[in-house]
């Protein structure tokens, strides 16, 4: 599932099937915002999703980006980076 390219699926297309439930990449192989299309046992709760549409349909792209980054850092620790390295460079 990893990767999949889904043709007719632009990124606004993708978040709604993401709100409902529905967790798939875009038509350029983009995950969805919490990566649950890919790692499913990520899957952010309903009430998560609709925040996250809602921030979008009213441009409040703060809380997108922290809901994003947010998203970011749990894949990452999933994955074993070591957010303090990560951290330390970005404040040097």
């Amino acid at each position: 599932m990893k990767n999949d390219v889904n043709p007719g699926v632009d990124p606004y297309d993708q978040i709604e099937l993401w709100v409902s439930g529905k967790s798939v990449h875009d038509s350029k192989g983009i995950c969805c915002p919490d990566y649950s299309c890919c790692y499913p046992e990520f899957k952010a709760d309903a009430d998560v999703r609709e925040r996250f549409m809602r921030a979008i349909n009213t441009a409040d792209f703060g809380t997108v980006n922290l809901m994003v980054e947010n998203f970011n850092i749990r894949k990452a620790i999933s994955e074993g980076v070591n957010l303090m390295y990560m951290f330390e460079r970005t404040i040097h």
